[in-house]
């Protein structure tokens, strides 16, 4: 088994997933989850989840219901559900959510804003 693969790897089931190989720019606007363990520049929106991988780096915008950060964060995001942040990433920008964890290690530059309600309509 591979040294990052669970025996059920939830990476290899999302609808997209932008391999460590991988540099893009662009918007993505769907309703899959999505992977990023390479480069992505450009606007994220999702109503399932979204994970930065330790391998990940993304200079952007995202609007997802869910937002796991490992790897390296530069933007604005508004979450419906949670953000947590991994003792592996780094954050700059400004995360909305109703929920946000940080894990003891992790680079922040940030503002952060706790939201009441689902952010559903709102733009960032």
């Amino acid at each position: 088994m591979a040294k990052n693969k669970q025996a059920f790897d939830y990476r290899q089931s999302a609808g997209i997933f932008i391999g460590s190989d991988i540099n893009a720019k662009g918007n993505i606007d769907t309703s899959d989850d999505i992977v990023i363990d390479g480069q992505f520049e450009g606007s994220i929106i999702t109503t399932g989840f979204c994970e930065i991988s330790e391998n990940g780096r993304v200079k952007g915008d995202i609007k997802s219901h869910s937002l796991t950060i490992f790897g390296e964060f530069n933007g604005d995001c508004r979450v419906d559900e949670g953000i947590v942040v991994k003792n592996t990433s780094k954050v700059i920008g400004y995360l909305i959510s109703s929920t946000i964890s940080v894990d003891p290690g992790a680079l922040l530059k940030v503002r952060i804003k706790q939201s009441t309600h689902s952010n559903s309509g709102h733009s960032i």
